[in-house]
């Protein structure tokens, strides 16, 4: 018999946090599918049309620096913050929010729902504030107190959610 794939801690760690996850604002994990012969593992998730990153670009390039108009950075927002009131409801800190990881999805009854992706680097907390690495993020998203090496809780999300609310409205 061949050898089972070798799959990283990182992903077997996001597989058993996203199985967990079912909220309309975080991307939902639909399979996992394990290829012995090829020694490959597959995650299948919900198909979004874009990014946040992209609808930044498009506005500031094709749109010539035109603003986000103001409905849809209010929809964004709301939906964020619903995505991570349940994420932090169920403990779980993020922790590389920024807008790559806020899909859209496109066409269909899901149009203009937003998802939050990525969950490769969040984590579950056992307590109220507790030490992670601080090897985690994009620096610009990322809250002080783990740059400083400090505790922190989930709520360091609402600092990255902060700063792309801010990205949304320059």
């Amino acid at each position: 018999p061949k050898d089972p794939p070798v799959v990283p801690a990182p992903t077997i760690r996001e597989v058993y946090l996203l199985r967990d996850l079912k909220h309309e604002n975080a991307l939902n994990l639909l399979h996992v599918q394990v290829n012995r012969a090829e020694r490959v593992l597959s995650l299948v998730f919900d198909y979004a049309e874009y990014d946040l990153n992209r609808v930044l670009r498009h506005h500031r390039d094709a749109r010539k620096g035109a603003p986000i108009p103001l409905k849809m950075v209010k929809s964004i927002a709301w939906q964020i913050t619903r995505g991570l009131a349940y994420l932090h409801g169920v403990r779980v800190a993020h922790r590389d929010l920024k807008p790559e990881n806020i899909l859209i999805m496109g066409d269909g009854l899901e149009r203009g729902l937003i998802k939050i992706a990525d969950f490769g680097l969040a984590r579950k907390s056992k307590n109220a504030r507790q030490v992670f690495s601080t090897q985690c993020g994009t620096p610009s998203y990322v809250a002080p107190e783990i740059l400083l090496g400090k505790p922190y809780s989930p709520a360091v999300d609402v600092w990255s959610m902060g700063v792309i609310l801010y990205t949304l409205l320059i």
